[in-house]
């Protein structure tokens, strides 16, 4: 479990602090003490978004709340216990279980009932089909890969470019996507440009395999 609105943490930070990092220090300590490995979903979010392509020696530097509360947890989940990953996941697609719609699922039923969607065009990431996330956590949980992990998609779009990939996969009308620069909108936190992630570790320690955007959207959507 998290605080995962990015909104939620800059008006609650002491409450984000407590859901985030301190849940996560108090698992630690019990995974330690049990000799139990230890799986921890952080975000793409702690890179500041200056680069891109992200792998995991690159220096963190999360730039709002919710970021850095969850790059508190992981420094001390890697360093007080020595059987354990932390998993940094890219923007995260697909179809959520009793819970609020996705950001996708969201956009693809504003575009099936006529409505526009704003789209930034200047904000990039690696989207990560939830499927391919969760064969990717339960073969981590099996093996002896140990430290930061970077679990992304196979391409890096930008989330106008995102929005134009779900139109032409699932025959929406293009029209209805409106390209916005972040700078038009007043954001209720930093957001870092370009979280996209350089898999290549995955690959190498994964049998798991993470699939292009289109194709994921055709498997769960179509």
């Amino acid at each position: 479990a998290a605080m995962p609105s990015i909104l939620a943490c800059e008006q609650q930070p002491e409450l984000a602090e407590q859901v985030n990092t301190t849940a996560t220090v108090q698992l630690t300590d019990l995974a330690r003490e049990i000799g139990a490995r230890l799986i921890y979903t952080n975000t793409d979010l702690i890179y500041d978004g200056q680069q891109g392509n992200y792998d995991e020696t690159a220096a963190a530097n999360p730039l709002n709340v919710y970021a850095r509360t969850k790059y508190r947890a992981e420094q001390y989940l890697l360093e007080h216990h020595e059987n354990a990953v932390s998993v940094r996941c890219a923007l995260v697609y697909g179809k959520a279980l009793h819970r609020t719609p996705t950001f996708t699922e969201q956009m693809i039923a504003r575009l099936r009932r006529g409505e526009s969607v704003n789209l930034f065009t200047d904000e990039y990431r690696t989207p990560l089909l939830v499927d391919d996330l969760a064969a990717a956590l339960w073969e981590l949980a099996g093996n002896d890969y140990c430290g930061p992990l970077n679990l992304g998609g196979s391409e890096k779009l930008s989330r106008y470019s995102m929005g134009a990939v779900i139109c032409e996969v699932l025959g929406l009308p293009h029209h209805l996507l409106v390209a916005k620069s972040t700078a038009e909108v007043d954001l209720p936190a930093p957001r870092p440009p370009d979280c996209s992630l350089d898999i290549t570790r995955a690959r190498n320690v994964l049998c798991s395999r993470f699939s292009g955007f289109a194709e994921g959207v055709a498997r769960v959507f179509s």
